[in-house]
């Protein structure tokens, strides 16, 4: 019996019930006296009672009972129990009416819930690949792929570029998932407006925005969209464009086994993720281009070094022609004030000026009259003021040239001494440029050891201990000490 009808019976059996009972009553009342006719009143009204008790016991108890089992399951976690009395009983119906309800609305916030967590799990992984990813792009996208699968547990997860062709393809540049590793690799796609690229793809990219289909199967579109659907076997996908520079570069497919699996907080949420993937992409190009232009900077940059020491070898070539008694004497004096420089501990860049400089430091002999260079006797004071004139003229030639070290200065200041006592401008102590203290005792060291017309070769310790008398006087005391090292421990010789 329907329990709307049980429910009913009930009501007609009270309003039945309690007239009677009141006539009967009173038939007995005046048959038999009042004592007797209240007691049949009472009796029946018992009876009634009980009868209509008994008789409703599934409309109330069972009900009631129904009621509380549902509501031990929700609290237990059973989302999905419901009483399923009908809409329209009585009071315990209608409260049986509002169970389910909020039993259904529970259920609804849980799987929202789930689904936004599933989101924040795969934007935290997605996150994390970004910062792992350090060996290119192809890693980034493939570590991006991988870390949205598993995170999120999804089906098939692929990112696909978009190419520049005639066809307007979308080509797939890395996935992962629980489908096959070569699923796409004959799959073909267009984001183009053709038929063949009306496709939730093709919308994504066409329209930069992300495209939901919570029914893969039952989505319309051409051919080859039907068989990637149904070789996917994917309930749901969301399509998230990924962007740079102000334009779709691709997109980022996410593929769940279950229809209706993306909700809209989620869809919000791997769109963040899409983001990070295009900052990550821009991100790895940008470095890319920086390294190749550092790459193009640095082989200009030998390139330039290159040329640069051949046009100083040719100046150097060109003085030493005028003086055949010196040839080679810059180079050695190069050779040996880098010896000195790398024993002092100084930087390989700032050594390579040294070398330089070095290398053209007699370069203000070209304006010297030859004669006076090659004098074999001594040269009067006239004659020695005017040699002393090279370093200063050195500097005239070279200071409007921008080298990457102060070539000209050290040239200037190659001949000046810690206690002033040198020329050309008299400096003393930290005036001079470390790059001229070393060069000038590299240049006395060599002078004495190489053969005149005015003088002949000294032995090598002559030079050493004329350095050594000197050292902290004229010489720079780091500089004399790292010469006698390299000469007395480390068996160092003048190159010929």
């Amino acid at each position: 019996m329907p329990k709307v009808l049980r429910s009913l019976r009930a009501r007609v059996l009270l309003l039945i019930a309690i007239p009677l009972a009141l006539v009967l009553g009173l038939t007995v009342y005046h048959a038999f006296g009042e004592r007797e006719g209240r007691l049949l009143e009472l009796a029946l009204l018992v009876l009634t009672f009980a009868a209509v008790w008994l008789g409703s016991e599934s409309v109330f108890v069972r009900r009631i009972a129904a009621l509380t089992g549902a509501a031990e399951k929700l609290a237990k976690g059973d989302l999905a129990t419901r009483v399923g009395f009908d809409a329209d009983g009585d009071e315990i119906e209608q409260l049986a009416l509002s169970f389910d309800r909020m039993a259904e609305a529970l259920q609804s916030k849980e799987l929202q819930l789930s689904r936004t967590v599933r989101a924040l799990r795969v934007l935290s992984a997605g996150n994390r690949a970004l910062a792992i990813a350090k060996r290119g792009e192809p890693e980034l996208l493939s570590e991006m792929c991988r870390a949205i699968a598993e995170a999120g547990g999804h089906r098939l997860v692929w990112i696909g570029y978009v190419e520049g062709d005639a066809e307007k393809s979308l080509r797939p540049v890395a996935q992962r998932g629980s489908l096959s590793g070569k699923f796409l690799d004959s799959a073909k796609f267009t984001w183009g407006d053709a038929e063949c690229g009306q496709t939730p793809l093709g919308k994504a990219i066409r329209n930069d925005v992300a495209v939901v289909v919570q029914d893969l199967q039952r989505e319309p579109g051409p051919p080859s969209w039907r068989d990637y659907a149904m070789r996917s076997g994917c309930g749901s996908c969301v399509i998230l464009p990924l962007r740079m520079d102000e334009r779709v570069i691709g997109v980022l497919n996410i593929c769940a086994e279950d229809t209706g699996a993306f909700g809209s907080e989620e869809v919000r949420l791997l769109s963040e993720a899409a983001a990070d993937l295009s900052f990550g992409i821009a991100s790895q190009r940008t470095r890319v281009e920086r390294d190749r232009i550092a790459r193009a900077r640095e082989q200009f940059q030998e390139k330039l070094r290159k040329s640069l020491e051949a046009s100083i070898r040719a100046i150097a070539d060109t003085v030493e022609a005028r003086d055949p008694h010196t040839a080679g004497h810059q180079r050695r004096v190069g050779e040996l004030a880098v010896a000195i420089a790398r024993e002092l501990g100084v930087d390989e860049d700032e050594i390579d000026g040294i070398r330089l400089a070095a290398n053209i430091h007699d370069l203000g002999r070209i304006q010297i009259p030859a004669e006076i260079l090659t004098k074999p006797g001594r040269l009067t004071d006239s004659e020695f003021a005017l040699v002393k004139t090279h370093s200063h003229a050195g500097y005239d030639i070279l200071r409007e040239i921008e080298f990457p070290w102060p070539i000209a200065s050290i040239v200037l200041q190659h001949h000046e001494r810690l206690d002033g006592s040198g020329y050309p401008q008299g400096l003393k102590g930290d005036e001079i440029l470390q790059g001229s203290r070393i060069m000038a005792v590299a240049d006395v060291v060599e002078a004495m050891t190489s053969h005149r017309p005015y003088h002949p070769g000294l032995a090598i310790e002559v030079a050493l201990q004329e350095i050594e008398s000197k050292r902290g006087t004229a010489f720079d005391p780091a500089a004399v000490d790292a010469c006698l090292k390299l000469f007395r421990e480390n068996s160092y010789a003048i190159p010929e």
